[in-house]
């Protein structure tokens, strides 16, 4: 354990305050943007009208698409999407995990969600 002075804590607490700013501008900057998809993974079931104002949030900065990604379910096998409007999908994984991702899951839910989105 090292003890720091108010010194210290006040000038990681300055860095951090910082950081967060930065992340704040460039996120509102990307949705601004809209240029890049935006993916949300979540482990808490959210409904489908939860999911869709989310994606009205970030619509509000411009013409933004999301992938929103869950755990699987009965309904919905891992690797599955389901599209609930133009630029909003809903994917399904059978976990998240940062040790042993399921990349196979990740590489086919977003192979079908770029079909979706390029009308290939």
């Amino acid at each position: 354990f090292i003890r720091a002075s108010s010194d210290d804590r006040d000038k990681r607490f300055t860095n951090i305050c910082r950081r967060v700013k930065f992340l704040k501008d460039k996120l509102i900057s990307d949705l601004q943007s809209a240029e890049k998809y935006f993916v949300y993974a979540c482990r808490e079931r959210l409904s489908d009208r939860q999911i869709e104002e989310l994606s009205t949030a970030l619509k509000s900065y411009g013409p933004n698409r999301l992938l929103f990604v869950n755990l699987t379910n009965n309904e919905h096998p891992p690797g599955t999407t389901r599209r609930l409007e133009e630029d909003l999908v809903v994917g399904y994984l059978d976990r998240f995990s940062v040790d042993q991702p399921s990349f196979e899951l990740w590489r086919k839910i977003c192979e079908q969600v770029h079909r979706y989105w390029t009308k290939e």
